[in-house]
């Protein structure tokens, strides 16, 4: 073994270290993003995006048809 295989070995044993111990995102942030993720889904579920205005009144109609008075406004 040469010394620089020995130094990109270590170099590469820290780094995997450091990265698994702990250098994340706290669960708080996690939660939070999770939840903002979440908000996004179900506001794209309501409204998905790239719909012309066509399309967007099928949609409704069709919800209003299926769902009657449930039907997302």
């Amino acid at each position: 073994m040469t010394a620089n295989s020995t130094n990109w070995r270590l170099g590469f044993l820290l780094l995997t270290l450091g990265h698994t111990s702990g250098c994340g995102p706290s669960p708080g942030i996690i939660a939070k993003q999770d939840e903002q993720r979440r908000e996004e889904y179900e506001q794209q579920k309501k409204n998905p995006p790239g719909l012309s205005e066509r399309e967007k009144r099928i949609r409704q109609e069709r919800l209003e048809l299926e769902y009657g008075d449930l039907a997302p406004k």
